[in-house]
């Protein structure tokens, strides 16, 4: 058992101390942060947070950036790597082959959907400047949808 009529005489009491106030105020942080840099992206008709894929088209997922990684996310921007995919749709989209491209991507145009705050534009491009597939450009940008 702690003797507290001990450690009030000793150094210990102030080293609790500070522990405690100490992991007061990183969970004060920590949960006002969490609940005031809440923000979504738009994904298809889904509200998601940082999705690991977003779809150009919805109805039939032809050209999508997946295996997305988040460098930065925060009430204005996101900004990730990731990698564009496009079907050739040859000699159907069901059996069409997959062109992909490495690029960097940009979330912005923040909106107030509900109580929350969504990311709404996509802009993106190629991390070497050649053209994304089937395409004669090398960067692009989506309304998400």
């Amino acid at each position: 058992m702690i003797n507290f009529n001990e450690l009030k005489n000793s150094k210990g009491w102030l080293v609790i101390l500070l522990t405690i106030l100490g992991l007061i105020a990183g969970t004060f942080t920590y949960i006002n942060r969490a609940t005031s840099e809440q923000v979504y992206i738009k994904n298809c008709g889904l509200v998601d947070f940082k999705p690991e894929s977003l779809t150009a088209y919805c109805a039939d997922a032809g050209i999508v950036i997946t295996n997305l990684e988040w460098i930065t996310w925060g009430s204005t921007e996101g900004t990730a790597t990731g990698t564009y995919q496009a079907n050739d749709c040859k000699p159907d989209c069901a059996s069409g082959k997959w062109k992909s491209a490495k690029v960097e991507v940009r979330a912005t145009n923040p909106e107030q959907i509900g109580a929350k705050t969504v990311l709404t534009k996509l802009t993106f491009r190629t991390e070497n400047e050649k053209y994304l597939p089937l395409s004669n450009i090398s960067h692009d940008s989506w309304e998400l949808p």
